[in-house]
This record gives C-alpha cells, structure tokens and sequence, in this order.
C-alpha cells in the first residue's frame, strides 16, 4: 500500500484502544478452537500478537471469546525468537513475515499460517496452511496418532 513499516507501526499505536478490542469479531474458527481447546488445556497456550499496547484488554478480550482465565498473551513482533525461546511444539498465525520467522528461528516448531487473502503465496517449505484452525487440530491428533501406534 505504499506505507513505510514506522507508519504502520504509528497507526497501529494509535489505534489500539479498549474499544479497539471491544469491537474486534474472531478470526473464523474460533469455536474450532473452543472446541478443542479441552484437549490442549494440558498444554502451555500463549497468545502471541504484534500489536502493539492494550495487553490488558487482549487478554479480556480472550477471554471473553474463548473462556480462558488469565490467558497468557504476549505482545511482540519477534514471534520467531519467542517460539524459540518457549520451545513451541505448534504455532499459527494469519501473516506471513511471522510464520516464516517462526520457522527459521525456531525449526522445531510445526508452523501453520491460516489462509487469508493477504498471505496468498505459491507454497513455503515446512510452513502449513490452513483454511481453519479445526483443520490444524485435527492434522496435530492425527500426528500424536502416529506417534502413539509407534510406542
């Protein structure tokens, strides 16, 4: 669109408000993952995002759309470092700068990057998309499957 990174950044900083989140309908699929959601509360979940302020009300937000308490929402453009950091097993996000972060930093990581218009590429080594989050769920328990008939 023509925008330099910093004027995107300084949008964003002014645009992230209470009402920002208040107003903010889920991504399709959510209630994929509220569904599944049981079977991963075993698991670390963090909510990694690149906008910038509003934590507070990213976390009430998430809450609200999908009932976890205290969900643990880190604020960050370094996704890749962080899924390293954190030894993610499985990440997901809509952009694609952040899924190939990911997966150069952090190569255990199983990257998936939800289809969306603005990420439309050709195909990307070990990056997997997705149209919905049920179909990530299901392709993770069909990988546990595997793993599990191989013990």
């Amino acid at each position: 669109f023509g925008y330099t990174q910093a004027e995107i950044d300084a949008i964003w900083r002014c645009s992230v408000t209470p009402e920002f989140f208040a107003g903010m309908k889920p991504l399709p699929g959510v209630s994929d993952f509220n569904q599944a959601l049981p079977d991963f509360l075993h698991d670390d979940i963090y909510f990694v995002t690149a906008r910038g302020g509003g934590k507070q009300e990213a976390e009430q937000w998430l809450f609200a759309e999908t009932g976890i308490y205290n969900p643990t929402v880190l604020m960050t453009k370094q996704k890749g470092a962080i899924a390293a950091a954190l030894g993610l097993d499985v990440f997901v996000d809509d952009r694609l700068e952040f899924a190939l972060d990911v997966r150069i930093s952090s190569p255990a990581t199983r990257v998936y990057l939800l289809d969306a218009p603005w990420n439309a590429y050709d195909s990307i080594d070990g990056v997997y998309r997705i149209k919905t989050l049920s179909q990530m769920f299901q392709i993770e328990a069909d990988r546990q499957e595997r793993l599990d008939a191989l013990e």
